[in-house]
Formats: structure tokens, sequence, C-alpha cells
């Protein structure tokens, strides 16, 4: 999961699409740099939360504004596990 951040300045829908361009322009850079990773590579936008800094300075709002890579450990029964003994 790939999830796009902003700052709170601007209007709502404005930084919910940006958060959201910003997360599919690294899910693109990671499948041109590697392009035999698997196709479920999700992305989200969260742009109106959970600030890591605050936004009344310059250096916070640039903070803010990133991205998040949460990588998650397939499941038993994936196919990557398929033929893996089962302790």
């Amino acid at each position: 999961l790939i999830v796009g951040r902003t700052d709170n300045v601007g209007p709502d829908a404005p930084n919910q699409a940006i958060a959201l361009a910003r997360a599919g322009a690294v899910r693109d850079h990671i499948k041109r740099v590697s392009p035999s990773l698997p196709d479920d590579i999700r992305i989200d936008a969260r742009g109106l939360c959970c600030y890591v800094a605050s936004n009344d300075t310059p250096e916070g709002r640039a903070r803010n504004r990133r991205v998040e890579v949460v990588f998650t450990p397939p499941s038993d029964d994936s196919p990557a596990h398929a033929n893996e003994p089962r302790s």
C-alpha cells in the first residue's frame, strides 16, 4: 500500500487529488524500476489527517507532504506461499 499525504493548505478536494497523485507517481516509479513486482500495489490518499509536523511553518508543511509505503507480509494461503510446507 502506498499512501500519499499533503499539508492542510488549500481546499480538501484538491489536497486529496494531490495526495493520490503522489502515491500514484511512487507506484509508477517502483513498477518502472522493478517491473516483475506483482500488480497488487494499491494506492490511497490521506491528505486530510495524520500530520507528522505542524502545518504552521513551511518546514512542517514540507514534512507533511510525503508518501508512506506500507508493506504487508503475504498470508499463508497466498499464491506466493502455495508450495511452502506448513508448520
